[in-house]
């Protein structure tokens, strides 16, 4: 059985790397590659999002992601730059 953090991921990089959006990975996720192991309940990606690429990116990963369109397009007029994708870990 997979474990459902690594499946999200997995879907989140495919719709990423289906859209040609470039990604890089950070945090814990990074810091575990390279031999600090730091235990948290979250992934980080750091990407190269264009406002274009939004709506497809919401409609590729699927109902069972939050990706509120609305509020990512308002990230891209502030200084905020970090944009929140959830999916439900059943």
């Amino acid at each position: 059985m997979i474990d459902p953090f690594a499946a999200a991921l997995n879907e989140l990089t495919m719709a990423l790397d289906s859209l040609r959006i470039r990604y890089a990975v950070a945090g814990s996720l990074a810091s575990s590659t390279h031999g600090i192991a730091r235990h948290t309940e979250d992934g980080d990606l750091l990407c190269a999002i264009h406002p274009a690429h939004v709506p497809k990116l919401a409609e590729t990963l699927g109902p069972n992601w939050y990706v509120d369109v609305e509020e990512m397009h308002g990230r891209f007029e502030g200084a905020e730059r970090s944009i929140l994708f959830t999916r439900a870990l059943r």
